[in-house]
């Protein structure tokens, strides 16, 4: 059983860096055409959008200038807001693998995944780095959340929240939509990892009180990541049917045929991202990832990811408590 459970982690593993290299050629296949990157790094700024260069020099000006791209095509509402979905959601699940007793690696600093991210974009880094980790060794013992931790949670889905709205409400090319996407795409968005470095930590396993007090936090803090997650989906999915229609092909278009290559890649980096995640929640129990896929579309990913994260994290607890009565 155990040499079993050993192989199934090591296949997850492989398959998960599979997929986060492929993904990375499927990319860099997308963006050959982008000379963006190439008149950034020259310093070359004709025809390009105004960035702000103290948020990031050259790189800042690689990501605006993508970024504009979203704003250019109704469908890039859907690519990003998709994208979004997964993310809060996401960021539950980190803290909770983050400050579990015992984590290690980059399960317990994945500020460095997520600096990582931005340069290999999260689809990359992600299954590339965090979930090989979490498998094969960097994961803790006993779940340990608190209201800090909750707290935490809030503060980073207002923030991206507030940042995402002004992304698509400024006039896009204008100085205060160059800072805002600045700050949205740029390395500033790692800030909330890097705080979150400073929230309580515990280094043995957590008692019987604690267990229970953590998977209430885990719950609210889930709550609170999911509204926003519901909602951007839902505005995503009904202004890409009003905008073209319920026809597969023209669905298809707006999603990959006709859009731009910015669009393109990060639906790319959406689906990869959820992959990721159902990979995780597959090696718990594939069943419940049989579900979230199936669920996906119609709640959005990320809300289907959290939901049944939640539920395993229920099971988990329960055990743990009857092990200690």
């Amino acid at each position: 059983r155990a040499d079993h459970e050993i192989m199934k982690k090591v296949l997850l593993a492989l398959l998960s860096i599979a997929l986060a290299i492929v993904n990375f050629q499927l990319v860099g296949k997308i963006m050959e055409d982008e000379d963006t990157m190439e008149k950034c790094n020259a310093q070359d700024y004709e025809g390009l959008v105004q960035f702000e260069p103290l948020l990031g020099g050259s790189f800042i000006c690689i990501v605006t200038n993508f970024f504009y791209q979203l704003r250019l095509v109704p469908e890039g509402f859907f690519a990003w807001s998709a994208i979004m979905t997964v993310t809060f959601p996401a960021s539950v699940f980190f803290v909770v693998e983050s400050f579990r007793p015992g984590a290690k690696g980059l399960i317990k600093h994945v500020v460095i995944v997520m600096v990582l991210a931005q340069i290999l974009a999260v689809s990359v880094a992600v299954p590339l780095l965090w979930n090989p980790f979490y498998w094969l060794g960097g994961r803790g013992t006993t779940i340990f959340f608190t209201k800090a931790h909750s707290f935490y949670v809030i503060l980073s889905c207002t923030y991206v929240s507030i940042l995402t709205v002004l992304f698509f409400v400024l006039e896009k090319g204008s100085y205060p939509w160059a800072v805002t996407t600045g700050i949205l795409a740029g390395p500033l968005i790692v800030v909330p990892y890097i705080i979150q470095m400073f929230l309580p930590t515990r280094s043995t396993p957590s008692d019987q009180k604690t267990i229970s007090s953590s998977f209430k936090f885990i719950k609210q803090a889930y709550r609170v990541s999911m509204i926003p997650s519901f909602v951007m989906w839902m505005v995503a999915v009904l202004s890409l049917i009003f905008t073209y229609g319920t026809e597969p092909s023209d669905i298809w278009g707006a999603l990959w045929g006709n859009t731009n290559n910015f669009c393109r890649m990060i639906n790319v980096d959406t689906l990869v991202w959820f992959l990721a995640y159902l990979m995780v929640i597959f090696s718990e129990n594939p069943m419940d990832a049989l579900v979230a896929f199936v669920a996906a579309p119609f709640v959005g990913p990320g809300v289907a990811i959290g939901y049944t994260h939640v539920k395993q994290l229920e099971t988990e607890v329960k055990q743990a408590l009857e092990k200690k009565d």
